[in-house]
């Protein structure tokens, strides 16, 4: 008896710290013991706290964060990982694929496909946090409208300058047209492929013909600086690029070469 006693003793402390270290709430946790939720704005501060001492996480979520004893796994909200909010295979390129994401995303009961999207970019998707809204940020037609929804063809996007002042701060981004105008991988394509423009005269890039040549552009054909002179010395006689749908080709807005060849 003398030798059991003890040991029982040993044991009954042991339990106690045990249960009382597992009750005290992680003092990083922003932790509400009696509802058994974090404070509000516990979602915008908890990268901080998870990049710095994710082991505080665990004994609520688990060792996997996949729940533990809160119930609450983080793959709920981080789409590709506990710590990765995007899926994994988007890697740097979220900009571009997205947008099959949220197709694939499509139900009946998720009609816009963005039901995953909201828990961070915001029940309307106008912005949450460090998340950006989607319409102001990228989407300038609406959610699922990269351009202005009155784009109704490729000659509204002229006007649109025209009303911005050529100020291409919305097209010139990381992730439509590139900060310098000339195209973003898996994005918007480099603006002097339809504006021969000189690439050094980056903002604005109105001219549908090369800047230094305005002067002379419609001159006699042949003239130095005129277009005749630009199309064979410059293009080697390659009008391609002046015979496209855009331009001066079937259909384009400009007019036909031949109203005075």
């Amino acid at each position: 008896m003398s030798q059991i006693k003890p040991s029982l003793a040993i044991i009954s402390i042991a339990m106690a710290l045990a249960i009382s270290g597992c009750g005290d709430k992680n003092p990083q946790a922003n932790f509400n013991a009696d509802s058994g939720q974090h404070l509000a704005g516990w979602d915008l501060a908890h990268k901080t706290a998870g990049t710095t001492d994710l082991e505080s996480c665990f004994e609520c979520h688990g060792d996997s964060l996949e729940g533990g004893i809160s119930k609450v796994s983080c793959t709920q909200c981080h789409l590709g990982s506990a710590g990765a909010v995007h899926p994994l295979n988007w890697g740097q390129y979220a900009y571009a694929r997205h947008k099959a994401f949220v197709n694939a995303e499509i139900s009946a009961t998720d009609p816009s496909g963005t039901s995953k999207c909201t828990v961070c970019h915001g029940p309307t998707l106008a912005g949450l946090g460090a998340a950006p809204a989607c319409a102001t940020a990228c989407h300038l037609g609406g959610i699922s409208g990269k351009h202005p929804a009155v784009w109704t063809q490729y000659t509204s996007h002229a006007n649109y300058m025209k009303g911005i002042g050529y100020a291409p701060a919305t097209c010139s981004t990381v992730t439509c047209h590139g900060t310098d105008a000339k195209g973003v991988f898996l994005s918007g394509p480099s603006c002097f492929s339809c504006h021969p423009a000189d690439p050094t005269d980056l903002a604005p890039v109105p001219d549908k013909h090369p800047h230094n040549l305005a002067a002379t552009w419609n001159t006699t054909p042949k003239v130095a600086g005129g277009h005749g002179y630009y199309t064979i010395n410059t293009l080697n006689g390659d009008i391609s690029s002046c015979n496209t749908s855009i331009c001066h080709g079937t259909g384009g807005p400009a007019p036909a070469c031949n109203g005075c060849h």
